[in-house]
């Protein structure tokens, strides 16, 4: 959906993501500040997680409370996106889902029917029907130990069809997905030795990718602005200083 342009800069919208556990804490080190600057620069809110944030499930689970939560305190968009992913590409998330649907995922077309939607990449446009949707997810729970929360995703939704498929640029998995030019957000679900090609990719973004170019930009300009703040702080020290010790040798 494009949001109504004299509506978007009213709306709320929150992206989260989370991260328990070394490999997707240093995933998401390296993941989080293109995304952070990309919400900056939208005027949306940024929800970074380190640990878990309950101790009775496995902690993919954690993704159903924080949607949850967002939902309740009244975001108008709630988008996760898993530690593991990059954003890739400069376009406005809300547009992805389309006119009048409230969750928008991806999946594999590999014939199961009925479809099973990835959880790594999740836009909800906040209704009662959504936050109902994930409030049921939670209270199953597990139903397989497999894909764990993304499975009961699924089931509720085949009971009651409110998910609708997304166009998979905005969860990209090379060599599994087809090509697809300019891939908004790319994914490694499940990849050994995802680490090393999440790191790769980035590094080759900062050269394809205007999105990355102005993050750089946007960092160097920070960096210059406190270097010109610290310089002017010694500078006004050093004359204090001065003056402290011109007025001892006068009164000597």
């Amino acid at each position: 959906m494009e949001p109504d342009k004299s509506k978007a800069s009213c709306q709320k919208v929150v992206i989260i993501q989370q991260a328990d556990g070394l490999m997707y804490e240093q995933c998401l080190s390296i993941s989080e500040g293109v995304i952070r600057y990309y919400c900056k620069k939208h005027g949306f809110t940024y929800w970074q997680i380190r640990g878990s944030v309950q101790d009775k499930r496995h902690r993919v689970w954690d993704k159903i409370l924080l949607i949850i939560s967002a939902l309740e305190l009244g975001f108008d968009y709630v988008v996760w996106i898993d530690a593991d992913m990059l954003l890739a590409q400069d376009e406005d998330i809300r547009k992805c889902l389309p006119q009048g649907k409230i969750i928008g995922a991806t999946y594999k077309n590999n014939g199961i029917d009925p479809p099973h939607y990835n959880a790594g990449f999740i836009v909800v446009r906040n209704n009662k029907i959504s936050l109902d949707f994930f409030k049921k997810v939670w209270e199953i729970g597990n139903i397989d130990d497999i894909f764990k929360e993304q499975t009961t995703i699924n089931s509720v939704n085949a009971e009651n069809p409110v998910i609708v498929e997304v166009d998979n640029r905005w969860n990209y998995v090379e060599g599994i997905v087809p090509y697809i030019k300019n891939p908004v957000i790319f994914a490694w679900h499940g990849i050994p030795n995802r680490l090393s090609l999440i790191v790769k990719k980035k590094n080759k973004l900062y050269f394809t990718s205007r999105l990355y170019q102005e993050y750089l930009l946007d960092r160097a300009i920070s960096f210059f602005r406190l270097t010109f703040v610290i310089t002017i702080i010694r500078r006004i020290r050093k004359f204090f200083t001065m003056v402290g010790n011109f007025s001892k040798i006068i009164k000597g």
